[in-house]
């Protein structure tokens, strides 16, 4: 009987591992770089269980600001960044691009403007993302208010993007977020997106890997499937103004 046990249990193992081998079952650790608003992770999610049922995923919220640094240690299975290192053991793999619009208050003067100029920030208080000294990393914005001698009354860096856009709405300052992230808040919130200067340009985003697996392969297609989807929406409605809602909020829209 003790044998028939250790051979069925071994038969078992054998199983999980096979399974495990196939990408079949097992965790997958993920993060992305800055912003810690995930709407677009349950779609991709869903897109994943289709192809990858036993595979359970883990957000790893520690690594936001610093995702190459766990990824090369072993920490993270895929990263999405925009801010490339140079280091023969990473892959990245182009997702989409974006662009950095300026929040507003519905409330706030400069709502009445169609565009916002880097000119505009002097003397208020902006609520930008957190953004983490040791990775090097200085935010276009910042860098563009340093060259035009740009001074704002204040720079609150915020944690949390829901926190942001409750700062905003509430008229207490402005800020500086890609059309993606902000898009789901337009619809609820009394902000609007203005565009920025052309200098402000697209961003590219990546799925960085330092290493392959059926999971990891499967999850980066997914990346690719959702933000490919999500890409080919807001060219085709070219968002570049806001248009005011039947309730006076804004949503973008085409020129």
């Amino acid at each position: 009987m003790s044998a028939q046990k250790i051979l069925s249990e071994l038969r078992l193992l054998e199983a999980d591992m096979l399974h495990f081998k196939k990408g079949e079952t097992g965790s997958l650790k993920i993060s992305a770089q800055c912003y810690t608003a995930y709407h677009w992770l349950p779609r991709i999610i869903k897109y994943y269980k289709q192809v990858s049922p036993g595979i359970d995923i883990h957000v790893v919220s520690g690594a936001t600001y610093l995702p190459l640094e766990y990824l090369l240690r072993g920490e993270l299975d895929v990263a999405i960044i925009r801010n490339k290192i140079d280091n023969p053991n990473i892959h990245y793999e182009p997702l989409f691009k974006d662009q950095l619009f300026a929040i507003i208050s519905s409330d706030h003067p400069l709502a009445r403007k169609r565009s916002v100029k880097i000119a505009d920030f002097e003397g208020e208080e902006l609520f930008f993302p957190f953004n983490d000294p040791a990775s090097g990393n200085v935010p276009v914005i910042e860098n563009l208010m340093k060259q035009q001698q740009v001074k704002p009354k204040h720079i609150h860096r915020i944690h949390y993007t829901d926190a942001i856009i409750e700062m905003v709405n509430a008229n207490l300052g402005i800020s500086v977020l890609a059309d993606w992230i902000v898009q789901p808040y337009l619809e609820s919130k009394r902000i609007q997106a203005k565009p920025l200067p052309p200098e402000v340009a697209q961003r590219i985003w990546y799925a960085a890997t330092c290493r392959q697996s059926p999971a990891i392969n499967n999850f980066r297609d997914c990346l690719k499937l959702h933000f490919g989807d999500m890409q080919r929406s807001l060219n085709s409605n070219e968002i570049a103004y806001p248009l005011p809602l039947h309730d006076g909020r804004q949503v973008l829209a085409a020129v």
